[in-house]
């Protein structure tokens, strides 16, 4: 990060901390608030182009600790649990997690600071690349309140054991960064595979892929 990035994200999180304070309960971030806003385009429904038949699947906003009995962020230091199906079709994104978790320290990476979990709050990175600017990674805390069913549980991007929510939180920075939930369908074409995974990895997509023994072609 650049040294103005740096005091940015200083900066969010000394915000978050000071309304966990002032409030006496963990944070909530009103940048992006548990609304039909920042889960579709148009700021009420799902669109048309998604395809998604069942309409709007969330009928709460829970922390982990709401939908799991012992939340954990990813399972060990040495092991990453792949990405589940989500009823989002946002698969590229997820085939790039998928992909990216691979090597635990990558997608580790992804997270600038993991510290104020107890505090719900976390800050992530993605690498958008702004040829006006030397600061290609751009910096975002989210609180940790994620989009849920009828069921308790995440209903977008989630890990297959209910107890592990790496996944689900990249999801929701991705959704803060581009505008909303829906937003973070990437191109159903090898592009937007690139694209995901440049995302998440800040390195070359084509490079990424290569390193799983993937053809970006396909």
């Amino acid at each position: 990060l650049s040294t103005q990035q740096d005091r940015d994200k200083d900066a969010m999180i000394a915000e978050a901390l000071a309304q966990c304070t002032a409030s006496g309960r963990k944070y909530e971030d009103p940048h992006f608030a548990p609304a039909a806003k920042a889960l579709w385009r148009d700021g009420t429904a799902p669109g048309a182009e998604l395809g998604m038949g069942c309409g709007d699947p969330v009928t709460s906003w829970l922390r982990p600790e709401e939908f799991a009995t012992e939340p954990r962020l990813f399972v060990n230091d040495w092991q990453v649990l792949g990405v589940a199906p989500s009823v989002l079709p946002n698969t590229r994104l997820l085939a790039a997690a998928n992909i990216v978790a691979g090597d635990p320290d990558v997608i580790k990476r992804v997270y600038l600071s993991t510290e104020h979990a107890a505090h719900g709050f976390y800050v992530l990175r993605f690498f958008q690349e702004d040829p006006r600017s030397d600061d290609d990674w751009k910096v975002v805390l989210v609180d940790d309140r994620l989009p849920c069913g009828a069921d308790g549980k995440p209903c977008y991007a989630h890990n297959p054991s209910p107890s592990v929510f790496w996944a689900a939180i990249v999801e929701k920075g991705l959704a803060k960064l581009f505008g909303s939930y829906a937003a973070t369908e990437a191109p159903p074409t090898p592009q937007g595979q690139l694209q995901a995974l440049e995302l998440l990895s800040g390195g070359s997509g084509q490079n990424a892929l290569a390193v799983q023994g993937q053809d970006p072609g396909d």
